[in-house]
Order: C-alpha cells, then structure tokens, then sequence
C-alpha cells in the first residue's frame, strides 16, 4: 500500500522537479545562443536537442502539475492559497539570486553590445540573460538546499548536559 503524502512533500517535490526542469530548460536556451554562432547544420542539431531539453524539462515537471490540477479539482482545501515552507522560501530566495544574476549578466552585457559584439544577433543577447537567469534559479535551489553534511549536525546525545561525571 502506498502511503500518502502530505503536502508539505508535495510542495517540497512540486519545488525541486520545477528547479530541476528550469535547469535543463536554461540548456534549451544555451542551445539556441549558441546556434547563431555556428555551421547551419550543427544549428540544426542544436534546435534539435533544444527540443530535446524543453521537452525533458516538461516531462520532469508534468507529473507533479497533473498532481497539483487533480488536488484542485476535488477542491483539496490544503492546495489553495500560497505555499508556505521551508522549500518555498529557498525558491524565493534563489529566485532572487537569479534575477541579481541576470541583472548584473546585463550590465556586463550593456556595454559589450556596444562596442565588441555590436554586430551580433539580438536574440543572442536574450537567449544567453534567459539562460543565465533560469540556470542561476535551478542551481541556487539546489545549492540552498545541499546537505551540508555531519560537520553542522547537532549531536545532542554525545553532550553532557548537567553531568558532573564526564562521559555520563
């Protein structure tokens, strides 16, 4: 029998396949900077696996949005309103990180448009600060969230709390 989960899991799981797919969706966007740059045909091969990548990062997060409009459906009183929670405050802080990355990506940008790159494509500029953003959003999720190991662990039971003995 499956056991049910609560959905402060189904929060924390809906939060890390979205920071998993904006990750593989940053490569669609990578992928198609790039292609102004190269041969026709390897352009060709990129807009294939930019397919590839925004499919993929749909198929990681389908599951969970299917979930989430099922929960909605049976008017589940639990899904309404704004999540609250560790993970959705570690989104919010890395959606924050990303939008400073992108802006200070733009600012370096700004002038390198002008003066050594002014004859390349626009779209490049937008497809390399989406990729940029988005890929800053997935990888500050994951490095807010990283386990920081034994080293930060309290552990209680080894202290000696009112003991005059040591050891006891």
């Amino acid at each position: 029998m499956k056991k049910e989960e609560t959905l402060a899991q189904f929060v924390d799981r809906f939060m890390q396949r979205t920071a998993l797919a904006v990750l593989v969706m940053s490569l669609a966007y990578a992928s198609s900077a790039v292609s102004h740059f190269v041969s026709e045909q390897t352009a060709e091969y990129l807009m294939w696996a930019k397919t590839a990548f925004a499919l993929g990062g749909g198929a990681i997060v389908l599951p969970v949005v299917v979930k989430f409009v099922r929960l909605r459906m049976k008017k589940d009183k639990s899904c309404s309103g704004s999540p609250t929670g560790y993970m959705a405050s570690m989104f919010n802080k890395a959606a924050e990180r990303a939008f400073a990355t992108g802006f200070i990506f733009m600012i370096i940008l700004e002038p390198l448009s002008q003066h050594l790159v002014a004859d390349w494509p626009p779209a490049f500029f937008i497809q390399s600060t989406l990729s940029v953003m988005i890929a800053a959003l997935g990888i500050n999720f994951f490095l807010l969230n990283r386990d920081e190991g034994d080293e930060l662990d309290d552990d209680f039971e080894s202290e000696n709390y009112g003991s005059k003995e040591p050891g006891a």
